[in-house]
């Protein structure tokens, strides 16, 4: 003889199961929004559009150097997110990109004015980065016949 379950106990157990399964989905979604939550807010602020830090334009007024920031996707924090640096050299007629380079320093506050050096060839660009100090230094070529850019030392 076969006792069956009374139906008020199984549909307890089925129950229990359903909010068990429900609390798991909610922990999980929860849990979601709130990696994503430096993103959205940073996204919210404009912070993944390229702003423009730094502008100089070399002695003899051929090129200029731009460098603009923007925060890195993911953002791992929403009050100092790391960021990218894109450092440009345009001709300073024509606006023509001559060579570009980037660099992503670990956070915003991070970033400083740099110290850049004009050659004929090149441009030396240096302490961008507080955590680096001397030791971040970049080479970006004046000129796109001379080939490819040189990175960070």
């Amino acid at each position: 003889m076969t006792v069956q379950m009374s139906t008020p106990r199984r549909n307890v157990r089925r129950m229990c199961r359903m909010i068990a399964f429900a609390v798991a989905v909610l922990l999980v979604v929860v849990g979601a929004v709130i990696c994503m939550l430096p993103s959205v807010i940073v996204g919210c602020e404009g912070g993944f559009f390229s702003k423009q830090v730094y502008s100089a334009h070399s002695p003899d007024g051929r090129s200029r150097l731009i460098i603009n920031k923007r925060a890195a996707f993911p953002a791992n924090e929403f009050i100092d997110p790391a960021i990218v640096v894109t450092m440009e050299v345009r001709d300073g007629h024509t606006g023509r990109l001559l060579d570009s380079t980037q660099v992503e320093l670990i956070e915003d506050s991070n970033l400083r004015d740099p110290v850049v050096e004009w050659t004929k060839a090149a441009v030396r660009i240096s302490d961008i980065d507080i955590d680096e100090g001397d030791h971040s230094r970049i080479v970006i070529l004046r000129s796109a016949e001379q080939g490819a850019p040189s990175d960070a030392q």
